[in-house]
């Protein structure tokens, strides 16, 4: 009888001490709220951030073999208010400094270097979005600037467990990217996964999926019964692989000069496009102030330069894709014999309308600076460039970039 009460309790200390200890790695209770919240508030009291990153980007389409992923590495450093210093290389390499008076955005594949004022907010520079990773680094960039976390992410959760990332232990959220964070783009959807760092409360880790989908009734007039098409799955994952918050920076740490060869350019975004008239292949002036009440693409080539005629392709098969009448989409030709531009556009396979740009017509299109190829003009209907591209893009991207300069196609 004794016996039996001694092992009886030796049994319940032995679970008494398990629980204690399992108690004491239990995960404290914690909201998804409470966590974002922290996040927002440690972003807006620094004064400066200094962050590397590894970037990955992957495009999947149904019915097609998955490509090899663009990889990118990513640098930049931040200070209070409007200062920072982006510099990614790999895919899409891009240098974007600014003082907070003046940006200047580097483009070695154009050899340009573009310089534009400073917008009131970082998270407003079209520069950062010539990598077309808007994500990567603008949710830190929106958090700095004093933005609400809750309204960067809908219908957040967080994981019931926390995981490493690179030694340190980090919280998981996991919400809806709002419209507004998706450009309101009909038929976009899109989640993010956050790793937040539970002692530093700073991103160790962003997952971001975007889906374009379209949706249909599967009974004509019957809306609750519906299916949907998956088009395209882009994934975004960034890999923090060094953050310092509140460096030391040198007074000139802001400071920019052009690289030597490189041509320094205006930025035209947000400039009326100039009222010129051209002639086609023949010989019918074309004024592009009837183009005005639609939206325009126009993309500069030569039959001398393989990067431009690469992008004609792309902007044909756009045309192709997308046959709205409210959308204009014409070709302008920098080379001076007809017959050489016309033989191109055959071999090619290009039926765009085209302009003649080339030789003496040069001086009517100065105020463009088309003097590197490619050269894609993104115009909207009111006639403000609303883009222009200096470097090759895909059909997917120029689909992107044209939906977010609000083009309805």
């Amino acid at each position: 009888m004794i016996r039996s009460w001694m092992g009886v309790s030796r049994a319940g200390l032995i679970g008494a001490a398990l629980l204690a200890t399992l108690a004491g790695c239990t995960k404290p209770q914690v909201s998804a709220k409470q966590v974002l919240a922290k996040v927002g508030e440690t972003y807006r009291n620094l004064e400066t951030l200094r962050q590397q990153a590894d970037v990955t980007v992957r495009t999947e389409r149904p019915g097609e073999s998955a490509g090899l992923p663009l990889t990118a590495k990513l640098e930049w450093t931040f200070a209070q208010p409007d200062k920072i210093h982006y510099q990614s290389s790999g895919h899409r390499a891009v240098t974007v400094v600014s003082n907070g008076e003046q940006v200047h955005t580097v483009l070695p594949e154009a050899l340009e270097c573009i310089v534009s004022n400073a917008p009131a907010k970082l998270t407003e520079l079209p520069s950062l979005y010539y990598a077309r990773s808007a994500v990567v680094g603008v949710t830190e960039l929106k958090l700095l600037e004093g933005a609400d976390p809750a309204a960067l992410l809908e219908d957040i959760r967080l994981e019931p467990k926390d995981e490493k990332v690179a030694g340190v232990r980090c919280h998981v959220l996991t919400g809806e990217l709002p419209e507004s964070e998706l450009h309101n783009i009909q038929g976009r959807r899109g989640r993010q996964r956050l790793w937040i760092g539970r002692e530093d409360f700073l991103i160790h880790r962003s997952l971001v999926q975007v889906q374009r989908v379209t949706e249909q009734d599967l009974i004509v007039g019957l809306p609750t019964a519906r299916t949907e098409e998956i088009h395209q799955t882009d994934t975004l994952r960034v890999e923090v692989t060094e953050v310092t918050p509140n460096v030391a920076l040198k007074d000139d740490a802001f400071d920019y000069t052009s690289p030597p060869g490189y041509r320094v350019v205006t930025d035209l975004r947000g400039k009326p496009f100039p009222d010129v008239s051209l002639p086609d292949l023949e010989g019918r002036p074309v004024s592009f102030q009837d183009y005005r009440g639609r939206d325009v693409i126009l993309a500069f080539w030569s039959s001398w330069n393989q990067g431009s005629l690469t992008q004609l392709k792309v902007v044909q098969e756009f045309r192709e894709a997308h046959p709205a009448e409210s959308l204009v989409v014409v070709s302008a030709t920098l080379d001076v014999d007809k017959s050489v531009a016309a033989r191109t556009l055959r071999d090619h396979e290009v039926t765009l309308p085209t302009l003649r740009a080339g030789g003496d017509l040069e001086r009517r299109i100065a105020a463009l600076d088309v003097v590197s190829l490619p050269k894609i003009f993104l115009v909207d209907k009111d006639g403000i460039i609303r883009d222009v591209l200096s470097i090759e893009v895909s059909l997917p991207e120029l689909v992107e970039i044209a939906r977010d300069a609000g083009f309805e196609f």
